[in-house]
């Protein structure tokens, strides 16, 4: 026994000493000591190796910048993993950012960059943007970076819109404001016109400030328009409104050029506006101020466009809807007659849009533009209201517009317009230039061009809708994609001697601070009010076009093993006491209150984040048959829970149930890039923070 115990004591003091007088490791060494003969499975190897695709920078500080630039961004990834990982999707949070081409995979080890442009127009103050990388990493299959920066105005205009005053009759009427510089450089090169005509505006430069003294004559009774100040490439436009007529918006119309002397004369400089491609946008729908877009500012922006004794016209493409039942109908017709009060001259609807009634549903007395549809057949146009292809007067010359309703439900074939083009250009000879208002891609829109000769301007469908100079190519046949969504107008300019004139475009954004239309506004308000009246908001309630995943893009969540119903929050109170007091205390709780003041409750498109299950057929129908699925309730963020309701006594209870999406997923059927392009999940977190995790 003796020597049992000598013995163990002597294997004791052996590995002290050996311990004692080994060198030292370093922590990572004794982190993760080398065991040579017991090499771990390569499961748990790979596993402790992996951290998959990391981010360089995260967030991104731009720092300051205005709201006239376009900055560009490097987001840089690397695998710091053991496996190949794939890229699937690289999306920004708003249509202000645009992303470069991402690298389909990175080995493990391998760096790249992607790059975006981020437009600043129509922001202001601190903002952030997010970019979402999804890949096929295990580890995190979505990196989101935040990109940060502080906007400040070019030009700073005290007060932001000119009234110009009430005056005794017969007296000049002037109003003064300041401009100053939010850079601090010399405002030299300052420029302000107004779209009235007769309206002076006088530019008086001191510095990096200016002074602008607006004046009315007599014979204007009512002023009402914009003024437009430009300094290089920067613009920004002033509402210029009449306190005689209560200081509300625009009141003129676009007027119309005097015909040709000689058909054969061609315009030797033509401005041509464009829009296309609403999408039912009539006005910016979301959770964040200062949204580019509406109906009602449209005509500002395009009033802003025009130079003094330049001949114009104002055309729209298609894509106005983008169904075909009730409620597109009534919204078409609202959005038709929206454009004629402000002057435009052609519409080119698409094959659904002809089949909604385009051209057969104006008003008696109605100011509504031509319909034009050049690859649809007389026999199929006959009593529809189309015309093939329009003769517009400009100025001392012609213009030609065409207009291409594209392919129909299902692809379905359509007759090809080539032909018609071609003939067209036949009759018309080099000199007229032609527009093609084409409800199709780029590709097939490229080779009706040249069907078509030139000088020829093809607008076409892309859905872009925050269309740049790298969208477009000009010359004298020239290419643009229509701006998605209203939240830009398009100005194409063709300039030079006639059989020989150079289109060139350029896109403005339809800011928030622009005046609004008042017959627009008024319009929109009768137009609800005919969407209630038809009680829209119950017949759409099962439509699944009208769920918030529908509405945004984004992949619903997976559906039940069963058939799940909604419950309501109520029933999530009796357990879940303190969720449902943080609930109470937010905005969710309330969310249908700010669609009552608008009236735009009356409006599916608008209830759809504002209530529990709309358009599942489950939930939401209406504020009288469904009032306890009213506002943004438990069920709008972790699906429907009737089933957990219902056996919340039985241990099985969570089999068969909906599955809860997690963590920021939950958010992003309505806080979208769309409708809260400065959304970010972090910050907006601790407002409606409840349960133990998030």
């Amino acid at each position: 026994m003796r020597l049992k115990v000598a013995a163990l004591l002597g294997i004791a003091v052996l590995l002290a000493s050996y311990a004692y007088f080994s060198p030292p490791r370093d922590k990572d060494s004794e982190a993760e000591p080398r065991l040579e003969t017991a090499p771990k499975p390569a499961r748990e190897a790979e596993t402790a190796t992996r951290r998959g695709l990391v981010v360089r920078e995260n967030p991104i500080v731009l720092g300051r910048a205005f709201d006239d630039d376009v900055v560009p961004v490097v987001i840089g990834l690397r695998n710091t993993g053991s496996r190949v990982v794939r890229i699937n999707r690289v999306a920004g949070s708003c249509g202000c950012m645009r992303a470069g081409p991402a690298p389909a995979s990175l080995a493990p080890g391998e760096e790249a960059e992607i790059r975006f442009t981020l437009k600043l127009a129509g922001l202001s103050g601190r903002i952030s943007k997010t970019v979402r990388v999804s890949s096929d990493d295990a580890t995190k299959p979505e990196l989101r970076v935040r990109i940060e920066a502080e906007v400040s105005p070019r030009l700073v205009v005290k007060p932001r819109h000119a009234v110009v005053p009430v005056a005794e009759a017969g007296a000049e009427r002037t109003v003064d404001l300041i401009v100053d510089s939010g850079s601090g450089e010399s405002l030299a090169g300052l420029t302000a016109v107004s779209s009235v005509p007769g309206v002076a505006v006088t530019t008086t430069v001191e510095g990096a400030s200016a002074r602008l003294h607006v004046s009315v004559p007599p014979e204007i009774p009512r002023a009402s328009g914009t003024i437009t100040l430009r300094l290089g490439k920067h613009e920004k436009v002033l509402g210029l409104t009449d306190a005689s007529a209560g200081g509300r918006g625009l009141a003129a119309r676009p007027g119309r050029n005097p015909r040709a002397a000689d058909p054969r004369d061609a315009a030797e400089t033509l401005d041509v506006v464009f829009t296309g491609g609403d999408r039912g946008q009539m006005e910016p729908c979301g959770c964040t101020g200062g949204m580019l877009g509406g109906l009602s500012r449209r005509h500002a922006r395009i009033q802003a466009f025009l130079g003094p004794g330049v001949p114009f016209v104002v055309l729209s493409g298609g894509g106005l809807v983008t169904g075909g039942d009730e409620y597109d109908r009534l919204r078409f017709d609202a959005i038709v007659e929206a454009l004629g009060l402000m002057g435009f001259a052609a519409i080119a609807p698409t094959r659904r849009e002809i089949a909604l009634g385009a051209g057969a549903n104006a008003a008696p007395g109605q100011a509504t533009p031509s319909f034009v549809a050049t690859d649809v057949d007389a026999a199929s146009a006959e009593g529809k209201g189309l015309v093939g292809e329009l003769r517009l007067d400009a100025g001392e010359g012609l213009l030609y517009v065409c207009g291409i309703a594209g392919p129909g439900e299902d692809g379905e074939p359509y007759p090809d317009p080539r032909n018609a083009l071609r003939k067209l250009r036949e009759d018309l000879s080099e000199y007229v230039p032609i527009v093609i208002l084409a409800n199709v891609g780029e590709d097939v829109a490229r080779d009706l061009a040249r069907s078509a000769g030139r000088p020829t301007l093809v607008l076409y469908a892309s859905g872009v809708t925050d269309p740049g100079a790298e969208d477009v190519e000009e010359g004298p046949l020239a290419f643009a994609p229509f701006p998605a969504e209203g939240k830009y107008v398009g100005l194409a300019r063709l300039k030079g001697r006639p059989g020989y004139g150079t289109w060139s475009v350029e896109y403005r954004p339809v800011e928030s601070e622009l005046p609004e239309d008042e017959a627009v506004v008024e319009l929109r308000k009768a137009h609800l009010g005919k969407l209630r009246a038809a009680d829209l908001v119950g017949k759409c309630a099962g439509n699944p076009r009208f769920t918030p995943h529908a509405l945004s893009g984004e992949a619903p969540p997976p559906a039940s093993e069963e058939a799940d119903r909604f419950a309501g929050s109520a029933s999530c109170a009796e357990c879940h006491e303190e969720e449902s007091r943080s609930w109470a205390g937010s905005r969710h709780a309330r969310a249908m209150e700010s669609l009552r003041k608008t009236g735009d409750d009356a409006d599916p498109g608008c209830v759809a984040c504002h209530a529990v299950g709309y358009g599942t057929g489950k939930g939401f129908a209406g504020e009288r048959a469904t009032p306890h699925f009213a506002h943004v309730g438990c069920e709008s963020c972790h699906g429907p829970r009737g089933l957990h309701v219902d056996r919340w006594s039985d241990p099985d209870r969570k089999k068969g149930e909906s599955e809860s999406p997690k963590g920021h997923l939950a958010c992003l059927a309505c806080h979208d890039g769309k409708h809260d392009p400065d959304f970010d999940f972090e910050t907006y977190w601790p407002r409606i923070a409840h349960g133990a995790a998030k």
